[in-house]
């Protein structure tokens, strides 16, 4: 019996509308007929994008099955993808994301005849990440195309991000497939016949989507299960703001060379076999053998930018969260201590006793540490939300920083009684991790336990800008350099 072409499933963003118009094209040349298209945009997409995606679909003859304006919360797309895969109905499902063009070993047909043969409802892929020659992140012209616009391919996903770089590409309509379509739980694909998903993210205007995302994921505007989506763009935005603005193509952990959607590259399935059955995610992986560094991770090399941790310091409501959210969007990795201690144990004096909150916080302090360390070890920067009010506390994190490899600098956030009193009285209202209740006689105790920077500190007065703080930082550590 012929196998029918799979319907293709996809969640669609605000991306170029010739973007979406090449996408489509892409896989009508597969064999693809059938397109179930949702559109979802966060609130700051323009209604005039809105309408020409809407026109550019309509134009490749889709009608998309809803439109739908709102927070990109991280279940948004998994929630919106299964709707369309059970309207979808019964037969293979194929799962693709709009900057992503899968390239396949065989026709499409065979590759769903082979795997129905073998008992295989899941099909995979391993993402390989297209950029520009020069590692810029470039817009690209749609009469030239994508691969003359970023002609090289390699392995961002998981040596730079830390991201699963595996991919659920087709899936027969009962299979569950997890968010970001990278599992599907009970379902093993066959690694020796692996899709190559080749991956158009690195354009223009991504770095902006990205930051974007990292201060709403923060903030809580946009909900988030776990920190990794966040922790990817972070990473992204803190390697391209150590190379100028660009990807380090020469940088050999992440395997550029020349590809084309016209073949598959060279080696491929030796290649995406070693990764894909080796890949864990990075909490999982064993810690390096004495003397020996994971190949997935890199000290600061000379010649390159040590990493920088930005040690706030500064009493309740001096806005030292604001200030670490704002960083966050630059690329460094936010570490809070109240947000954690607010995961495990629920809100201050309302989920337990306030007289209980040090013994709680003591050891959420020390897990941060760890990954403030690791985190200055692979080369990234770091902003610890934390208060630090004491110069024994401050001295401690400067020297960890130190041992990790990376370059501490304590910014003070000074604020007058008043100013904090006004500010405490509107952030007593709210519930989150970042809203602890403070009566002005526990502010009276705060001063009174709280060592202002000392002059031999060496620290940066917070002067209220945090895009100014951001531009200073990243200046003086350029300057610096290693």
């Amino acid at each position: 019996m012929l196998t029918s072409p799979p319907a293709l499933i996809a969640v669609i963003g605000p991306i170029e509308p010739p973007l979406l118009a090449a996408w489509v094209r892409h896989y009508q040349q597969l064999g693809v007929e059938r397109f179930l298209l949702a559109f979802h945009f966060p609130e700051h997409v323009s209604p005039v994008l809105r309408r020409d995606l809407q026109a550019t679909a309509r134009g490749c003859g889709i009608v998309p099955i809803g439109t739908s304006v709102g927070p990109w919360h991280e279940h948004t797309n998994t929630r919106l993808r299964d709707a369309l895969r059970h309207r979808a109905g019964p037969g293979w499902h194929l799962l693709a994301d709009v900057d992503e063009f899968q390239q396949y070993p065989a026709d499409l047909t065979d590759v769903m005849a082979r795997a129905d043969a073998a008992g295989h409802r899941a099909v995979g892929g391993l993402m390989l990440d297209r950029v520009a020659a020069s590692g810029r992140l470039t817009g690209w012209r749609p009469e030239g195309g994508l691969d003359r616009a970023y002609p090289l391919g390699g392995h961002l996903t998981h040596r730079l991000l830390r991201g699963d770089p595996r991919k659920v590409v087709l899936a027969r309509h009962d299979v569950a497939v997890a968010s970001g379509n990278h599992r599907a739980p009970d379902h093993r694909p066959d690694p020796e016949h692996l899709c190559a998903v080749h991956h158009f993210k690195w354009r223009a205007g991504v770095l902006d989507d990205l930051r974007r995302r990292v201060q709403h994921f923060s903030s809580g505007v946009w909900q988030e299960h776990t920190p990794a989506v966040r922790d990817e763009a972070g990473h992204l935005l803190a390697h391209v703001g150590r190379h100028g603005g660009a990807i380090n193509v020469s940088d050999p952990r992440f395997a550029f060379r020349q590809v084309t959607l016209n073949r598959m590259p060279s080696s491929w399935t030796t290649e995406a076999h070693g990764i894909f059955t080796s890949w864990r995610p990075p909490h999982a992986t064993p810690p390096p053998r004495l003397g020996t560094m994971p190949a997935d991770t890199h000290s600061p090399q000379k010649g390159s930018l040590v990493p920088l941790a930005v040690l706030l310091t500064g009493l309740t409501g001096s806005g030292k969260t604001t200030v670490a959210q704002a960083l966050a969007a630059h690329g460094f990795t936010r570490l809070s201590v109240d947000e954690e201690v607010h995961r495990l144990h629920g809100r201050y004096g309302v989920d337990y006793p306030e007289h209980t909150y040090f013994e709680r916080e003591r050891p959420v302090v020390e897990a941060i540490r760890a990954r403030f360390t690791k985190e200055l070890q692979a080369g990234n920067d770091i902003v610890l939300d934390h208060g630090l009010w004491r110069r024994d506390e401050r001295d401690a994190w400067r020297d960890s920083a130190r041992r990790a490899g990376g370059h501490p600098q304590v910014v003070y956030l000074p604020a007058d009684r008043d100013v904090l009193l006004q500010r405490l009285a509107e952030r007593n209202q709210r519930e989150d991790a970042n809203a602890l209740t403070v009566t002005p006689e526990a502010l009276d105790d705060f001063f009174a336990r709280f060592d202002p920077p000392a002059e031999d500190e060496d620290v940066v007065v917070y002067d209220g800008d945090p895009e100014r703080l951001a531009t200073t930082l990243m200046s003086d550590r350029s300057s610096r350099g290693n």
